[in-house]
Formats: structure tokens, C-alpha cells, sequence
């Protein structure tokens, strides 16, 4: 579970975005297995987009397509 704030704006195809917070993770029992920080920035050219994150590296993305480039 994400828990934080971001946002996001943009002109025409172009978009520019940022989220950070708290990534909760929990054990079948329910109890919480791990805390840690996450942060994320993104950018769009039309219907392309990329993401960078403390969690997942590079993300690129499509419409109905994401890829992890690097971790």
C-alpha cells in the first residue's frame, strides 16, 4: 500500500509529474513486513510516457504497455 501525495501537469502532449510517500508492505497474517520510503518523477510526450523511482528504476511506458529498463 502507497500512502503520500503527488502531482501532476501538464500542455498539449507534454506532461510532467512527481509522487513520494510511504510504501507499506504486509505479510498474509496481515502484520507489516517492511517500511520504506518511495519517490517517483515522470514525463509524458503524448501517448509516450517514462517514470524514475526509488523502487523500480526506469519505467517506460505505452498505452498498455510498461517496461522495467533498469533497477
Amino acid at each position: 500500500m502507497f500512502v503520500g501525495v503527488g502531482g501532476q501537469m501538464g500542455a498539449g502532449p507534454l506532461s510532467l509529474g512527481t509522487k513520494w510517500g510511504t510504501q507499506l508492505t504486509f505479510d498474509r497474517d496481515g502484520s507489516v513486513s517492511d517500511i520504506s520510503g518511495d519517490w517517483s518523477s515522470s514525463m509524458g510526450v503524448g501517448p509516450v510516457s517514462g517514470e524514475i523511482s526509488t523502487d523500480s528504476g526506469l519505467v517506460v511506458g505505452a498505452p498498455g504497455l510498461e517496461t522495467t529498463v533498469a533497477r
